[in-house]
């Protein structure tokens, strides 16, 4: 395996970490302040998953950071940057907007049957709108990456 094959694996195990952790770290803080002054058992457990979300987050920062020295030290950035990983890009930017747009369009009728915080749905909409454009693009590169070999 070369080293622009290797840095994309990273940059694709990087980018589903991160996913992850911001998910994590941003949905159980939702849950977190829904159940404030209702349950305290499930306060704790959303407190502590945002917690664990966020350390893991502050992990995905160190290693975008260790990604990003191994792409200068290797001086291969134009090979990682390609048309295929651009036209990737624009797609799972495209799905992410889609996305968005359509849970905003799905909650309007949803609120004539169910009463809920619109601060919670909005931080609920742009969780999604970032961490599964992330799954997407990397499942995209991911594809292509095994279409070559």
């Amino acid at each position: 395996m070369n080293e622009v094959d290797r840095l994309v694996r990273l940059r694709i195990k990087v980018l589903i970490f991160a996913a992850f952790a911001f998910g994590l770290w941003q949905l159980a803080w939702i849950g977190k302040d829904i159940f404030t002054d209702s349950d305290r058992q499930l306060y704790l457990i959303f407190g502590s998953l945002s917690a664990l979300g966020g350390l893991c987050w502050c992990f995905a920062g160190y290693f975008f950071h260790s990604y990003s020295k191994q792409v200068k030290q290797a001086n291969v950035g134009m090979a990682l940057n390609d048309e295929l990983t651009l036209q990737n890009r624009s797609k799972a930017f495209i799905f992410g907007y889609a996305l968005m747009l359509s849970i905003v369009w799905l909650l309007i009728p949803v609120a004539d049957f169910w009463q809920f915080k619109l601060i919670f749905a909005i931080r609920a909409i742009v969780t999604l709108g970032i961490t599964l454009p992330i799954v997407y693009f990397a499942y995209l590169e991911r594809q292509n990456f095994e279409e070559l070999e």
